[in-house]
């Protein structure tokens, strides 16, 4: 991949019609070439939601297939799904390295006045990492920062990163779209910082 793509809703999404095997980039679905066209992003899965991988663009469509430009890291079941995203922004610039990541345990530490610690589990564990978007033009920054707020009602939202080795991560922003800091030299951001809602999943 040449960038990083956002995405977000999946729309058109149908049952696999058999396997897809691992290392195949032939995405079997009845009646393709109904809901699905050459140039659109699809991502398969698990029946579940699942195993989420981005296989690229479809360079040809049939009635019963999909033909995509990457191949499958992992097989998929016969009842496994197939979709393009409702919507999406590929960001070409120098995007995403490296990524900060830190673990939120869910924990809020409570003192007494005795000075004894207790801790206290408040939800399950959260990632949180920070994107690098140092190198993006301004317009391009623009257009990520509206392309958030008019897909995820306001950055409130959940959306979707593949990342540049098509790492596919649902996340949210831990903070409001204009409170993204532009970098100094006027390119970009510093940051943008992200809660993960889950590896390998989509939103």
């Amino acid at each position: 991949m040449a960038g990083a793509l956002f995405a977000h809703g999946r729309l058109n999404e149908r049952d696999l019609t058999s396997i897809l095997a691992a290392g195949s980039n032939q995405v079997p679905v009845a009646n393709a070439d109904t809901y699905f066209a050459a140039g659109d992003p699809i991502f398969v899965s698990e029946s579940d939601g699942s195993e989420v991988e981005f296989l690229g663009v479809a360079t040809s469509v049939t009635t019963g297939q999909i033909v995509t430009t990457f191949a499958t890291g992992q097989p998929k079941a016969a009842t496994g799904k197939a979709w393009k995203p409702q919507s999406t922004l590929a960001v070409a610039g120098t995007f995403g390295t490296p990524e900060k990541r830190k673990l939120d345990r869910g924990l809020i530490v409570q003192r007494s006045l005795a000075g004894t610690t207790f801790s206290m589990d408040v939800g399950a564990s959260a990632e949180r990492f920070e994107i690098d978007l140092s190198g993006l033009t301004p317009r391009e920054l623009d257009s990520l920062l509206s392309w958030i707020e008019s897909t995820t009602a306001g950055g409130t939202g959940a959306f979707t990163i593949v990342h540049l080795d098509r790492r596919v991560e649902a996340v949210r922003l831990t903070g409001a779209p204009e409170a993204i800091t532009r970098a100094s030299g006027g390119r970009g951001a510093a940051q943008l910082p992200v809660l993960s809602e889950g590896r390998a999943t989509f939103a």
